[in-house]
């Protein structure tokens, strides 16, 4: 989405030297914006936060081992960032000890050292670019479940 130059215009009369700094820094913004494939000017994401993605969570040997599947298959652009947060209560509220872990653009897999404390899970993800999708719960054919690693497995 090109910068508007709307509010370039008024120096275009007044002072040619500021008028030209303004246009340079639009220009620059447009093909950075075109380069990176996201919006990094003005207020609100131009890009639509991704639909929800499939993920599982195996808690053993003190690990927790968290899969995120890649909605494209084939990891076509642009890649997906994920934030995963853990719990030790279900409503993630303050009374609770929460950790939440961003992973990198593109990253799906994180195994998280925490044994012995039986958690929750949450994730939300996005484009470069977007808006965050909202918190979804990890949750099994049982429903919302907390998950307990076990003891570290030390040989």
């Amino acid at each position: 989405m090109p910068v508007s130059r709307a509010h370039i215009s008024p120096y275009a009369s007044t002072d040619t030297n500021e008028f030209q700094a303004f246009t340079d820094l639009a220009n620059f913004m447009d093909a950075l914006e075109k380069a990176i494939g996201a919006r990094v000017g003005g207020t609100s994401a131009s890009t639509p936060a991704p639909a929800a993605v499939a993920w599982t969570i195996t808690a053993a040997e003190g690990h927790y081992l968290i899969q995120i599947a890649d909605p494209s298959g084939a990891g076509v652009q642009p890649p997906i960032q994920h934030q995963i947060a853990s719990s030790t209560a279900a409503d993630f509220g303050a009374a609770a000890a929460v950790n939440t872990y961003t992973l990198g653009v593109g990253e799906t897999t994180r195994d998280i050292v925490d044994p012995g404390v039986v958690k929750y899970w949450r994730l939300q993800s996005r484009y470069p670019g977007s808006a965050w999708n909202g918190w979804r719960l990890y949750a099994t054919a049982a429903g919302v479940v907390a998950l307990a690693p076990g003891a570290l497995k030390t040989s």
